[in-house]
């Protein structure tokens, strides 16, 4: 390996360092291998062999198509599903805290697609008829399966380095996630990358893993962009050492766009990029095209012609599609091949529609089961009345978004004007900033005052190369941060009310008036999430507890840890596999000062009834846990770790 050897000399052991950059629509690694602190554009590769299934391309569609063979599950990649898959896309937004609304109309969109199913074998693991073992799959689990696959391209990379280096030298991986996000998503998509492949066990010379905002990925790959524009003398302007200079970033993605207004900070030799003031992000990527799309194929086609296409009718404007079937990826795949080729010149869009509508016909739109999507050129005069309903239809579909990312690179470019500074260019990046159009519509709006718009040979990488620029130059990246596995699975032994569909009748107790579970455990922190090393990760939970007034003694409050994947879901099940990891004493006299008195079948207060808060923080290596009642602490303790 070229790149290998071209280490060998330079001081210090050379490091592996491999970046994901795992998006909505599509998932792109790149890697370099590196023994200095300093790191070219040309020094990175980019994985575009995600072999035979899915041949050659910059990055992979972040879909998961699950088919039934025999009693076997078979998990395949979107771009080679086999007609009788259900493939799941959009499932990175379904690891972020969304609102309500979007929340049940995925949940309503689910259930709705599998509605055939019976979810009771699914939860017990009887599936005599082969039925779809998937359908109980969370959002975690399918990110797992895909991230498994997308590892599985990257192993070839690990084992040619470690070869190389005997199996002595480190690697650092990268993931890259919106700058948004919250520790929910984030911990699922650790979680599922630690599953996929990425931990200390399958990978031994795993020294890191790193994470780093996607807009901090993005503005490094500008700033050393940038520096070869300058060094190319692209803009045809002279460099001025000792004046800041000003650009925005455009993010252009396949679901959220990302504006925001940077400053290069004049130092030699090499040129800073800070961002100044707050990105904006709307939503308005280039899913939305897709939207605008179905909806007008729909109408075109009937509800009853669409329903072969998608089974599932109940989509709205606010919704994203979550599955969908081998017809709609068939149709799906021509059109964003269209999109992202199609400008302002185009004439006519063409797309064949899958099995069973070869023989369609419907005037002025369809003819043999070719659907022709007219777009005429501005000084077009169209001969045919009928024509001019569909003479800006494509640049409809785009009309409905482009709108939105022109107002919000406005508003950016004015809040610079006001602070007295005016960009010189506007970088496109992002899978959609590969698309002509936007292109156009943007060099049209800004040319007036004059702002240039640069577009990187590959916009569609730029994170994930920047990502790995940010690996090896460390030193200047503040912003990455350190990420550790939690070693053990840490629980509380409850009572929680029992809910018919989930417990079996075997592990019933009723107390009147209420009936219960047998000790549930409730767990504090689950083995493998996600640990800062700049940041402690705190879980928290509130509970009642009841207990008579004559009782005031000090009771134990005990916190079990357990390691291995299948924890038990209650005490009694495993109990000998469960070692107790703290003890907290609790003062019942202390806790009947704050509780409230309560009775059941007399009218004298016979028991006392609290809320206590019990709080876990894990800093480092060390655990912690604390109990409070309002803000009076009972006890606190570390926990064994």
């Amino acid at each position: 390996m070229n790149k290998m050897d071209r280490h060998e000399d330079d001081n210090g052991p050379p490091r592996l360092i491999v970046a994901l950059d795992f998006g909505t629509t599509y998932t792109g690694v790149a890697y370099t291998i590196s023994s200095g602190p300093i790191c070219e554009l040309d020094d990175i590769s980019v994985v575009r062999n995600w072999g035979t299934e899915a041949g050659h391309q910059d990055k992979i569609p972040s879909a998961t198509a699950y088919s039934l063979s025999t009693q076997a599950i078979q998990k395949q990649w979107e771009s080679n599903a086999s007609p009788d898959v259900v493939t799941f896309v959009h499932t990175k937004l379904e690891l972020e805290v969304q609102d309500t609304l979007s929340e049940l109309e995925m949940t309503l969109q689910m259930l709705d697609g599998l509605q055939d199913l019976n979810f009771a074998d699914s939860i017990t693991g009887n599936h005599s008829d082969n039925r779809q073992t998937y359908a109980h799959k969370s959002p975690e689990d399918i990110v797992t399966d895909f991230l498994t696959r997308v590892y599985r391209r990257v192993t070839h990379v690990i084992e040619e380095f470690l070869a190389f280096s005997r199996g002595q030298n480190p690697i650092s991986f990268i993931i890259t996630v919106p700058k948004d996000w919250s520790i929910t998503p984030i911990n699922s998509l650790f979680r599922a990358i630690s599953k996929a492949g990425v931990n200390k066990t399958n990978l031994p010379n795993l020294a890191e893993t790193l994470l780093l905002t996607e807009a901090d990925a993005r503005a490094h790959y500008i700033a050393r962009l940038y520096k070869q524009v300058l060094k190319e003398e692209a803009f045809q302007m002279p460099v001025t050492q000792h004046k800041d200079r000003y650009i925005i970033i455009c993010d252009a993605g396949g679901y959220k766009v990302n504006v925001a207004p940077y400053r290069i900070m004049a130092r030699h030799p090499v040129r800073d990029l800070e961002q100044i003031g707050l990105s904006l992000v709307e939503d308005c990527g280039s899913q939305f095209i897709d939207r605008a799309f179905l909806k007008w194929l729909r109408e075109t086609l009937g509800d009853n012609n669409y329903r072969e296409l998608d089974p599932d009718l109940n989509c709205t404007d606010n919704e994203l599609k979550s599955c969908e079937g081998s017809k709609m990826r068939y149709l799906m795949r021509q059109f964003n091949e269209q999109k992202r080729r199609f400008d302002d010149g185009s004439r006519f869009c063409y797309l064949d529609l899958p099995t069973p509508f070869e023989d369609l016909t419907i005037d002025g739109s369809i003819r043999f089961g070719r659907l022709k999507i007219p777009q005429l050129r501005a000084s077009s005069t169209p001969t045919d009345p009928s024509l001019n309903y569909y003479r800006q239809l494509m640049k409809g579909f785009f009309e409905t978004i482009i709108p939105s990312i022109l107002d919000t690179v406005h508003i950016v470019r004015k809040w610079l004007e006001k602070i007295g500074v005016m960009p010189e260019a506007l970088f496109l990046v992002g899978g959609f900033g590969d698309s002509k159009y936007l292109q156009q519509q943007l060099e049209e709006t800004l040319k007036f005052w004059p702002i240039r718009v640069c577009v990187p040979q590959n916009p569609w990488t730029s994170i994930v190369q920047g990502a790995v620029l940010c690996g090896v130059e460390r030193d200047k990246v503040s912003s990455l941060r350190y990420l550790t596995p939690c070693r053990y699975s840490y629980a509380i032994c409850l009572d929680d009310l029992f809910p018919n569909f989930v417990h079996v009748k075997g592990v019933l107790a009723t107390i009147r008036p209420k009936t219960y579970a047998e000790p549930e455990l409730f767990y504090m922190l689950d083995e493998g999430d996600v640990v800062f090393a700049d940041e402690p990760r705190v879980s928290e939970q509130e509970f009642d507890i009841s207990f008579p007034r004559s009782r005031s003694t000090v009771v134990s409050f005990p916190i079990y840890r357990y390691q291995g994947h299948n924890r038990p879901p209650r005490f009694n099940f495993q109990k000998y596999d469960l070692e107790r990891a703290c003890t907290l004493n609790i003062d019942l006299a202390r806790v009947a000062r704050h509780g409230e008195a309560t009775s059941i079948w007399s009218r004298i207060p016979r028991s006392h009834r609290v809320t206590l808060k019990l709080t876990m923080v894990l800093d480092g290596d060390k655990l912690t846990a604390s109990l409070k009642c309002k803000d009076t602490v009972l006890a606190r303790a570390d926990v064994d770790y």
